[in-house]
């Protein structure tokens, strides 16, 4: 983590998708709740919290973020091909929108420079950025 205020773009990237993917949770959990749903509703509300939640980890530079953020890629893009089977439906649709949903916040969280940068571990990532 450097002294720099403002994370580099890739980060910027991955937790706008995170916080996208978190939103559509939230919406999910809004149409639920009115379709009496109370179970999935709930579910989807703790995945929008967390989604939320690690978005402020990316931003803020937080190495635990990164690494749940690439493991919840994995598991969309696993996820994803499970439903992916057939793509005529709408579960595969949504299969194909989760594998590319993962596979993009892997990426970006690991392939460029600047984002490994961001996360690297002798910079002192435990204490906040000071603006």
């Amino acid at each position: 983590m450097t002294s720099q205020a403002k994370p580099p773009s890739p980060v910027k990237s991955a937790a706008i998708l995170l916080a996208t993917f978190a939103a559509l949770m939230l919406a999910a959990a809004l149409v639920g709740a009115f379709l009496v749903h109370w179970a999935l509703a709930l579910v989807a509300v703790v995945v929008a919290f967390y989604g939320f939640s690690n978005t402020q980890g990316l931003w803020r530079g937080w190495r635990g973020a990164r690494t749940i953020s690439i493991l919840s890629g994995v598991f969309l893009v696993l996820a994803g091909f499970a439903n992916a089977s057939s793509v005529s439906s709408d579960s595969g649709l949504v299969g194909v929108v989760a594998v590319g949903f993962g596979l993009v916040t892997i990426v970006l969280l690991i392939v460029p420079r600047s984002s490994r940068d961001w996360f690297s571990a002798g910079s002192g990532a435990s204490t906040p950025r000071v603006r």
